[in-house]
């Protein structure tokens, strides 16, 4: 917030004005502007991300696993859980709502996907390629790390983290942020050290 300059027409000694003058400004300065987001301190840190061999999708599943008793897949869970479409989302069932990376409307009348918030091809890099393949597929299925998006904007994220990409929406930065470091406290994954720098610097609260 930018602060309009006050004109001060003075009817007491110039010193105690200045004294108060300086009170304020001491106030000001002890009010903070943000925080970087809950818990990043506790994610560990690498010094970059090094491109590991031997990645392909499959090797965190062969598609999106079926849960519900063999009558829906994570992705359709996804769909309904964001829009509002019950437990499982219905191909035949249209649904609407807000892509949380533009802030734009979308609709499963348009192209939408599923993307992990933590990519698979990143996780791979950082640590997933050491797991077991069980829990790879648990990995790419968790719906902490699930968020339904238009195409558009999930191929332009691709496998990117913050200091490459960030949504487009700023309103949900820190919501953003906030899942990513869930993920990796859960899955004990590491982030580079330019990511969280990049995280650091978002106005969080809390």
């Amino acid at each position: 917030m930018r602060l309009s300059p006050i004109r001060y027409e003075p009817t007491v000694p110039l010193v105690p004005v200045v004294l108060i003058s300086v009170t304020v400004v001491l106030i000001v300065l002890e009010i903070p502007f943000g925080f970087a987001p809950k818990n990043l301190d506790a994610v560990p840190t690498v010094e970059q991300r090094v491109r590991i061999l031997g990645y392909e999708r499959e090797q965190f599943g062969n598609g999106w696993d079926v849960t519900l008793a063999g009558s829906c897949d994570t992705r359709r869970q996804a769909l309904a859980q964001q829009f509002g479409g019950g437990s499982c989302y219905d191909p035949d069932q249209p649904l609407a709502g807000i892509d949380p990376y533009t802030g734009k409307e979308i609709s499963t009348d348009e192209p939408i996907e599923v993307d992990h918030i933590f990519p698979l091809r990143a996780a791979w890099d950082l640590g997933a390629h050491s797991w077991s393949r069980q829990r790879r597929i648990e990995f790419a299925n968790d719906p902490l790390n699930l968020v339904a998006v238009s195409k558009a904007a999930n191929q332009k994220k691709s496998d990117h983290l913050p200091s490459r990409w960030v949504p487009e929406n700023t309103k949900i930065h820190c919501e953003y942020f906030n899942r990513l470091v869930d993920i990796c406290l859960k899955y004990q994954l590491p982030l580079p050290k330019k990511d969280v720098a990049v995280m650091r610097k978002a106005r969080c609260v809390g």
